[in-house]
């Protein structure tokens, strides 16, 4: 299962779009949904809109963490907003632009 977090709906209907066949993508609407998910579920990507309102990174890393999902995790936002990229970079392994994001979905959501 992949796991998306975020609210937006166009970057979700890419996703699904982008979805292999027998695909299964979940979208979490905030960290506590996340959580819920990764309790329950086995999931072998989670994508991250940093861009989300009120997201809080501390919060995220350790719900990631505590599931064991920060090298299963991609982080993004748009390029114009360094400031929030370079911080996510201090704490997660993967952050990249959203038009990188974009670029890689289907190999994302394949698993190559």
């Amino acid at each position: 299962m992949v796991v998306f977090l975020t609210r937006d709906l166009i970057i979700l209907s890419n996703a699904r779009s982008a979805l292999p066949p027998g695909g299964v993508l979940e979208q979490a609407a905030t960290v506590q949904r996340l959580q819920e998910l990764a309790g329950a579920n086995e999931i072998r990507l989670v994508l991250v809109d940093l861009q989300m309102p009120g997201l809080q990174l501390e919060q995220l890393q350790t719900v990631l963490a505590g599931a064991d999902l920060l090298n299963d995790s991609v982080l993004f936002a748009q390029h114009v907003n360094v400031r929030m990229l370079k911080r996510a970079r201090e704490t997660f392994p993967r952050v990249i632009t959203r038009g990188q994001l974009n670029t890689q979905l289907p190999e994302l959501l394949t698993g190559s």
